[in-house]
């Protein structure tokens, strides 16, 4: 195990990590497999998905259980922490911003509170989204909420305050911070495929700017609070 760092030494860096994905983390024996396989590696770093389709992996009064979890009260992100602590394993918490629902099976969410449901005006798509493929197309990615929707923004800041001020994660760190990919989404005064391409010229006029993102939250060490996306 590596020795404690010590108060004002530079914050160590992160030679190399496993990204680890939200159906790696179901169960307290999967995630002891992982830290175990970490530490064989001389891996010390741990990113790990803890929100990846508006729902948590973690105890959460923002959003709903994630579906992949059993009902029986279980919260990875804490065993995730436990268990990192007692190998030197540092745990970084991993989320995506917009991206907020995909099913393989064409499904929307079952938790009525799932942001899809209680929220459908920050949706990307024409009049918010009723069956879960709004466009069309072989491309689509799934349910993203409108990055120009400041209400959608807000709510993911607070969602993801909520993580580091509950759990000593290393750091936060964000994806899906974009934009559909070309046929996933319209803004909301789109219309159908058919206007595919003029809704999509909109999409590039109301681009969020990347540059005011944080790197991400390194909560020990300030547990601060991203200004905006």
């Amino acid at each position: 195990m590596r020795p404690e760092r010590r108060c004002g030494a530079p914050y160590p860096r992160m030679d190399k990590a496993l990204w680890v994905v939200r159906d790696k983390i179901t169960s307290k024996n999967a995630i002891d497999d992982l830290m175990a396989d970490a530490t064989t590696r001389g891996i010390h770093d741990v990113v790990v998905q803890v929100r990846g389709r508006g729902d948590a992996y973690y105890r959460s009064s923002l959003e709903p259980r994630a579906e992949e979890l059993k009902g029986d009260g279980f919260d990875p992100l804490e065993h995730l922490v436990r268990s990192g602590a007692a190998v030197g394993v540092r745990v970084h918490a991993w989320g995506n911003v917009f991206f907020v629902w995909s099913s393989a099976t064409g499904a929307l969410p079952r938790s009525r509170d799932h942001l899809v449901h209680r929220h459908p005006d920050w949706l990307l798509g024409p009049g918010g989204v009723k069956y879960l493929d709004p466009v069309g197309g072989a491309d689509w990615e799934g349910i993203y909420t409108d990055p120009a929707n400041p209400a959608a923004r807000e709510h993911a800041l607070s969602v993801f305050a909520d993580i580091v001020a509950h759990y000593r994660v290393e750091g936060f760190h964000y994806d899906y911070v974009r934009y559909p990919q070309v046929g996933g989404g319209l803004p909301r005064s789109g219309g159908r495929a058919g206007s595919r391409p003029s809704a999509l010229a909109g999409v590039g006029a109301r681009r969020v700017d990347r540059s005011s993102l944080p790197d991400g939250l390194p909560p020990r060490h300030g547990r601060g609070r991203p200004a905006s996306f």
